[in-house]
């Protein structure tokens, strides 16, 4: 073997070599934010699981004591502070159910107001607020197995 041909494969073969582990080392990069953006998506759903919690169990005792004990919080703060992550990241239809339960709080934190306030019992409001109960719960449901993926 001639120097020449040596220099040429020990440079072909490092450029070859170097071009490779570049290649490795980027998919290794990619993996690791892959694996940290799901972490913090998976962090961002937990969140929402606990203030779910929350709502559920604000609106269950609130019909429980028949509207006359004062509403707890409904609360909307952690879902509204990972919003963008999860329309980012969750698909179109996860996303719209979430954003439907978390549009309608306002109406429902009224109705119980409202309910409270007055103290009587007014039925659609009533039923508006099990209807709002069960929607809460299914989005705890799609929260949860969100969650486990």
């Amino acid at each position: 073997m001639s120097v020449s041909n040596f220099i040429s494969q020990v440079v072909g073969g490092g450029v070859v070599g170097g071009f490779l582990g570049s290649l490795v080392i980027r998919r290794l990069d990619t993996n690791s934010k892959r694996d940290l953006l799901d972490k913090e998506v998976k962090g961002a759903l937990k969140l929402i699981d606990y203030e779910l919690t929350i709502c559920i169990t604000t609106v269950s005792i609130f019909l429980e004591k028949k509207c006359k004990s004062k509403p707890g919080p409904i609360r909307d703060e952690a879902y509204r502070s990972v919003q963008k992550l999860l329309a980012t990241e969750l698909g179109n239809s996860d996303m719209m159910k979430l954003a439907a339960i978390y549009e309608s709080l306002p109406v429902f934190k009224e109705n119980m107001e409202d309910l409270y306030n007055t103290g009587k019992m007014v039925k659609s409001y009533i039923d508006s607020l099990d209807f709002f109960l069960t929607k809460l719960r299914e989005g705890q449901k799609l929260v949860k197995t969100l969650t486990s993926l």
